[in-house]
């Protein structure tokens, strides 16, 4: 039987051999030689990237604690260190932080006509102990060494070396803080004293105190 001849063109980056199949008869001579072939899909690709932003922009807040009372003093006295106070709640997002201002409408304590003066340090806007001439009426303030960011270089320590400020008509930094905050609680404790050889006339004195936070 004469042999038979098949030539097969097979690229194989082109195809895949999805199936052989052979026929042999009992004289291994070759009948039927079937071959199965189905193309190769080679996809195209191409690609970019691209930079997904956003910007956070700074937000600040703070709380609104209930007015100070004093209490009251007959003639003359002081009302002493940890007389009353009140603590702001200062909350921000701002990474570099913030600051925490005082100042009042009028720097003295008034009834009508009559004023308790601002407290007067040895050294202009520079803390101290607190010291009130026995004829002068002053009021001053402090902020608390408990307070979170509190400089107690600055301010002192609650109980041992407290140092007294007057609060001025102008605006008067007492908290730094250089980074952000969930919620930073600053206190400030009030003070007035009456001296033994000061007469005052009776009232009510009052002066309003605004604390400011500013982003920095």
């Amino acid at each position: 039987m004469p042999a038979n001849k098949f030539h097969i063109l097979y690229k194989p980056n082109k195809y895949k051999i999805l199936s052989l199949i052979f026929f042999i008869d009992a004289g291994i001579n070759l009948l039927v030689f079937s071959m199965y072939l189905i193309p190769i899909s080679k996809a195209a690709t191409a690609s970019d990237t691209v930079q997904v932003n956003v910007t956070i922009g700074s937000t600040i807040s703070i709380s609104s604690p209930a007015d100070v009372n004093l209490g009251s003093t007959t003639g003359t006295g002081d009302t002493g260190p940890s007389g009353g106070s009140a603590s702001w709640t200062v909350t921000t997002n701002n990474s570099t932080g913030y600051k925490l201002e005082w100042s009042t409408d009028t720097a003295e304590m008034s009834s009508g006509s009559d004023v308790i003066n601002a407290y007067s340090p040895g050294s202009a806007d520079t803390p101290e102990a607190w010291s009130v001439d026995a004829a002068d009426a002053e009021w001053g303030a402090r902020l608390s060494s408990a307070s979170t960011d509190a400089n107690t270089s600055e301010w002192g320590t609650d109980g041992d070396d407290e140092k007294w400020l007057n609060v001025a008509t102008s605006p008067r930094e007492i908290v730094t803080r250089n980074s952000e905050t969930a919620g930073s609680t600053e206190t400030v404790y009030f003070r007035v004293q009456v001296g033994a050889n000061h007469t005052l006339p009776t009232g009510t004195y009052s002066t309003n105190v605004t604390m400011t936070a500013t982003t920095l």
